[in-house]
């Protein structure tokens, strides 16, 4: 019989480690019951959670998250262990595009930030601040701006998506993709074009959709001088 017991993927930081060093495992136990665990002679002090993600998937969620780090760069501290050189609200970043692409996955943050807030409905929104960004790779044409306050990144109707995929984007990625283009998009012979405007939980699953591949939202969205989400958000 398959186990639908959820277990959880988990971001830990340690005041006695470097500030971009995280530890990200899973258990099948609370998390706060395995970093006690964790508390031993080897290390000074004790680990602190930074977030969680629950899900009956949590070991596919686990090999998912390390498999996206460690495709931009070798991030790994040492080899076999699940130490990264990672600072933990870009590993959070991750937890969310990962969650994408698990049904049943709840994402609880405990340090850095709260949690991301329930969207309101349209009507009860205040109308955001749009400083606009683009993203033209791969014959795509998208457009969109952030949302400072949760973090979570706007496609506006119109844009134009990528009708292809690179080999690059896993395949859940990819299935995940063409069911979002077929509920949201129109499609032509050359063309996939965003009925309406859609809010993605960061604006690397944006770009993601976008540009059919995985790709680091916060230097792939450009403004019109240029400048990339980074440059404008975190690097005032």
């Amino acid at each position: 019989m398959k186990n639908e017991e959820k277990g959880y993927v988990y971001i830990l930081t340690n005041p006695a480690f470097r500030e971009n060093w995280v530890k990200i495992g899973k258990s099948s136990r609370p998390v706060d019951v395995r970093s006690k665990e964790l508390d031993n002679t080897a290390v000074p002090l004790p680990f602190q959670i930074y977030a969680t993600m629950c899900t009956v998937k949590y070991a596919e969620a686990e090999k998912l998250v390390h498999r996206y780090i460690e495709r931009f760069t070798n991030l790994r501290i040492r080899n076999n262990r699940e130490f990264f050189n990672v600072k933990p609200e870009e590993a959070l970043e991750i937890f969310y595009d990962v969650q994408l692409l698990i049904d049943d996955a709840e994402i609880e943050v405990f340090q850095g930030k709260a949690p991301k807030p329930k969207r309101k409905s349209k009507k009860d929104q205040a109308q955001p601040e749009r400083h606009l960004f683009f993203c033209t790779r791969g014959g795509s044409n998208g457009k969109g701006y952030f949302v400072k306050e949760t973090e979570e990144f706007v496609v506006l109707a119109g844009s134009e998506l990528r009708s292809g995929e690179c080999e690059s984007l896993s395949p859940q990625l990819a299935e995940k993709r063409r069911a979002f283009i077929e509920a949201n998009c129109t499609q032509s012979k050359d063309k996939t074009i965003l009925k309406a405007d859609y809010t993605f939980p960061s604006p690397s699953a944006a770009a993601a959709i976008v540009v059919g591949g995985n790709s680091n939202g916060w230097t792939r969205w450009k403004d019109a001088d240029g400048k990339t989400l980074d440059e404008v958000y975190r690097k005032k």
